[in-house]
């Protein structure tokens, strides 16, 4: 069943030549400048708390994946997001898609392909830092 309702969709590109081996079920963090400035559009944009923002395999919004958001805040353009992308093949682009813009749209609860549970689901404790906002390593 396809994404309905949602008004606003855009492709992400991940570059496989980053890695040097192919990975599966790999929780990605994505920041605000993974995103174009209509997600965070006043009119048109994704909900304040993002519970509207979804991501799938696919053009059509069939294939849901896991996310978890770790911080939102439209009036200064903040989103960090955890997607669980199923496989990022090396030197190979996976593209996975972003929806939002669906005013009746709900956090995605136990159940749904969304759920932020499943992008931990084979982890024994997940820390989110304070003000995680951009995406770096400040540690060795």
């Amino acid at each position: 069943m396809a994404l309905g309702g949602w008004l606003s969709k855009c492709p992400i590109n991940i570059h496989g030549n980053l890695i040097s081996t192919t990975v599966t079920n790999f929780p990605m963090l994505m920041v605000g400048g993974n995103f174009p400035s209509d997600i965070f559009a006043s009119s048109g944009g994704c909900l304040t708390n993002g519970g509207d923002i979804r991501f799938t395999t696919d053009v059509n919004g069939v294939n849901e994946i896991a996310r978890d958001i770790v911080a939102i805040n439209k009036t200064t353009n903040i989103l960090s997001v955890y997607v669980l992308v199923p496989t990022i093949t090396a030197g190979t682009t996976t593209t996975i898609y972003c929806w939002w813009n669906n005013v009746n749209a709900n956090e995605p609860g136990l159940g749904s392909p969304s759920q932020k549970e499943l992008v931990w689901a084979n982890y024994y404790g997940v820390l989110h830092f304070k003000n995680m906002t951009t995406a770096y390593r400040d540690w060795e």
